[in-house]
């Protein structure tokens, strides 16, 4: 979200062209297509202004090339969070029916994906543990030492992740592909079977699961909050940042350097390298802890015995009961698994935000950048060509100081809404924005619900949650959220977020933590203001906004 440095698009668009040419590589698609579709592969993302979007028409030809594309767009759309549709014209053409031998050659490639897909379904758990153990071989080691190495060091520790984890990034892709699938096929059932009652049972049964990491960070936080709402004396120097004094408690001492040492890469916008984890800078956890030690814990989320509520939803209909309980089996796994294995996203983001800080100090101090953060200025192959001789250009300092005029240009441009539809060149900024949603009544207005519970309260807009806190039984409404925005979750009464999708991070830490949610409301922060008066259901989706302040 927001705007994104040159080095972080650079090497977020490098890793989205590895990684799935080798899941499609995987998945049996045949080399010569894949090379054939390099040119989309390439450019899954694009950058306008400074801010990354997907390229959504890019991501269509991408599931193109699997079999049952037709079948599982709109299950991607889902996932991803679309408003509405592309238009038909623009998608990918089905390929012309084959005749003749042709056909079954056909017929035998897509078996050949297809049962490799199974394959991998069977096997998941296994690709899992072998996926985490190569991690964790990858990523051992003390990453305090990193800012020590010297920079041809520290360009092989970055190629080391590369050899080893980008072209083997199997476990969190197939198992994406699958929560992709198991999601939308169960909805699709649900809600032709039992219409919205089915729906809302589909989002109760993904509610305490008890094993999804996303949820830890709120639920440790809340434990830190009762260790130092016993001390007054504690909860203001969580207020000062004084780490001095909390260190003088060992308790809370020792479970802040827990949380960091685990955690410690989690922060806000956490998938840009020029993020400041916590690990650097400690503050939004003390004020997270805070805000938790003011605050009465919420009741832990209860599951919904979605046995009996199939019993009562089904009733009559056995073998379609039977279907739609292995089907919800089937999507909680999957769902658990996505956020638990973007959680080593985060750490595989983290250690090449350590090794490119270092670059940075490195670089500063044979005076090749002015500063150290310039690092951030350039491209992934600006850097690594730097080190490795291959560079075009090696005035650092030069390209940073021309880099930086951009990116002041690029802060004063207006920040769109919606979806951008580009004509003709990027460069040229040909293109309007999609609008939909906004004319929706001006006090009552409808998205899509992901965590069940009615809640009214007072809405806090918040836009960066760094050093934000909320109150007691405040409803925090966001434009757009990421694992770093747990700890405000932790003291949150309800959420409402503009951005997202019944798969996002928001919507299953809620539906975790047991925090109604609704995500998907277009223009929510400009609509709710600090303390008006809403009603959140995150079951319907609807939000009412009840009064104003000055009401």
């Amino acid at each position: 979200p927001g705007r994104v440095s040159p080095l972080t698009f650079s090497f977020a668009r490098y890793l989205y062209a590895g990684v799935y040419r080798s899941f499609l590589r995987l998945l049996g698609v045949r080399p010569s297509v894949i090379r054939a579709n390099r040119t989309v592969l390439d450019n899954m993302l694009t950058r306008i202004d400074g801010r990354v979007y997907y390229n959504l028409l890019n991501w269509h030809r991408a599931l193109s090339l699997l079999p049952g594309y037709a079948l599982n767009r709109g299950f991607m759309d889902t996932m991803m969070g679309v408003g509405e549709p592309l238009p038909e014209a623009l998608l990918p053409k089905p390929p012309a029916r084959p005749r003749g031998w042709a056909r079954l050659l056909a017929y035998g490639r897509v078996a050949r994906v297809g049962l490799g897909l199974v394959w991998h379904t069977v096997f998941l758990r296994r690709t899992i543990r072998r996926f985490l153990a190569r991690l964790e071989r990858v990523l051992a080691g003390d990453p305090a030492t990193i800012a020590e190495l010297p920079p041809s060091a520290l360009v092989d520790d970055y190629r080391r992740i590369e050899l080893e984890l980008l072209g083997a990034w199997d476990a969190p892709l197939i198992n994406d592909l699958l929560c992709m699938i198991a999601f939308g096929l169960t909805r699709r059932l649900a809600e032709r079977w039992a219409g919205a009652d089915g729906v809302a049972l589909l989002n109760d049964a993904l509610i305490g699961q008890g094993d999804i990491i996303s949820a830890e960070p709120a639920q440790r936080i809340r434990a830190l909050g009762k260790l130092a709402a016993a001390n007054p004396d504690l909860v203001d120097a969580l207020e000062r940042g004084d780490a001095g004094a909390i260190a003088a408690d060992p308790d809370l001492a020792a479970g802040i350097d827990a949380y960091v040492g685990k955690f410690g890469d989690r922060c806000a916008e956490e998938l840009k390298l020029e993020s400041i984890p916590l690990w650097q800078d400690p503050a939004p956890l003390y004020a997270a802890v805070r805000a938790a030690a003011l605050s009465p814990s919420p009741p832990p989320a209860r599951p919904r015995d979605t046995k009996a509520a199939l019993r009562g939803l089904l009733d009559g209909r056995p073998l379609k009961r039977l279907a739609l309980r292995r089907l919800l089996t089937w999507t909680k796994a999957r769902v658990r698994d996505r956020e638990n294995l973007r959680f080593e996203r985060t750490r595989v983001f983290g250690r090449a935000r350590r090794v490119f800080l270092a670059l940075g100090q490195q670089l500063h101090a044979r005076a090749l950048l002015d500063d150290p953060r310039d690092v951030f200025l350039l491209t992934l192959d600006e850097i690594l060509g730097a080190v490795e001789g291959y560079a075009v250009s090696h005035d650092l300092a030069a390209i940073a100081k021309m880099r930086r005029k951009l990116v002041e240009r690029e802060a004063a441009a207006p920040e769109p809404g919606g979806r951008l539809l580009v004509n003709g060149l990027i460069g040229e900024h040909s293109r309007q924005r999609t609008a939909a949603g906004e004319t929706q009544d001006a006090h009552v207005r409808a998205a899509t619900g992901c965590s069940a519970g009615t809640v009214r309260g007072p809405a806090r807009v918040v836009r960066d949650p760094r050093g934000a806190s909320l109150a007691p039984g405040e409803i925090l409404v966001a434009r757009t959220t990421d694992p770093g925005w747990i700890a405000l979750f932790a003291n949150a009464a309800a959420i409402v977020v503009e951005r997202g999708s019944p798969l996002s991070h928001s919507a299953i830490v809620a539906r975790e933590l047991g925090i109604p949610c609704v995500v998907g409301l277009v223009s929510a922060t400009a609509w709710l203001r600090d303390g008006d008066i809403i009603e959140v259901d995150g079951g319907t989706g609807s939000v009412s906004r009840i009064s104003a302040p000055d009401a």
